[in-house]
């Protein structure tokens, strides 16, 4: 006795590849804090965002710290990154020491992903 499966065997098989390519491509991220600073001469602003990421082995928090110049809206400059996946919270506090020196400390735990020490001539500082 011959049993014949027929296309169908192959067909289920390229659903269920396309599903889980599917999922794996799936990112949901939000921004779930914000927190602004402005230099002490107002032009700049430090803003930092909390985004958390979450799908198929992507959960995590990160922060961000921008720049942004007092007259361009809109634009910012990417100054640090921290991956905060270890320690469940993110949390970074901002000080502006003058109108060019722009201090973060964070936790010791969340990973630094980039630190840009100097931008547009401010300096910034991360510990």
């Amino acid at each position: 006795m011959t049993i014949k499966t027929g296309h169908c065997g192959a067909s289920l098989k390229a659903f269920a590849l396309a599903f889980v390519m599917g999922l794996a491509g799936c990112d949901d991220s939000a921004v779930i804090q914000k927190d602004e600073v402005k230099s002490p001469d107002g032009a700049w602003t430090a803003r930092a965002e909390v985004e958390q990421n979450s799908g198929p082995g992507q959960d995590s928090l990160v922060t961000h710290v921008y720049l942004l110049r007092g007259n361009d809206n809109g634009k910012r400059i990417e100054v640090l990154s921290l991956n905060d996946k270890t320690t469940g919270t993110a949390q970074v506090q901002m000080h502006w020491r003058d109108n060019r020196h722009l201090d973060v400390s964070h936790f010791p735990e969340s990973e630094v992903k980039l630190h840009v020490a100097n931008s547009g001539g401010v300096e910034v500082s991360v510990h």
